[in-house]
């Protein structure tokens, strides 16, 4: 697998919770936890949304060349 198309892969996989909390954190947080959310906790969870889609949009390769720094971006998240 080459290692463009992995980094598309792990990009996209942090795109589906990111995407999940911006639209419905008290959800996502009762699927992972079996808890309710505050409506602080809600708004913390949007924020962490906004943050893996803007993880998302930092490490998504970009033409032919060096892919080192999304891929260290990733791996210190992960």
């Amino acid at each position: 697998m080459k290692i463009k198309t992995l980094l598309m892969l792990s990009a996209s996989l942090e795109l589906v919770p990111g995407l999940a909390l911006i639209a419905a954190p008290a959800l996502v947080a009762n699927v992972l936890l079996s808890a309710g959310l505050a409506p602080g906790g809600q708004a913390v969870g949007r924020v962490g949304g906004f943050a893996l889609v803007c993880l998302v949009i930092a490490c998504w390769p970009r033409g032919e060349g060096d892919h080192v720094q999304p891929i260290i971006a990733l791996f210190l998240y992960n």
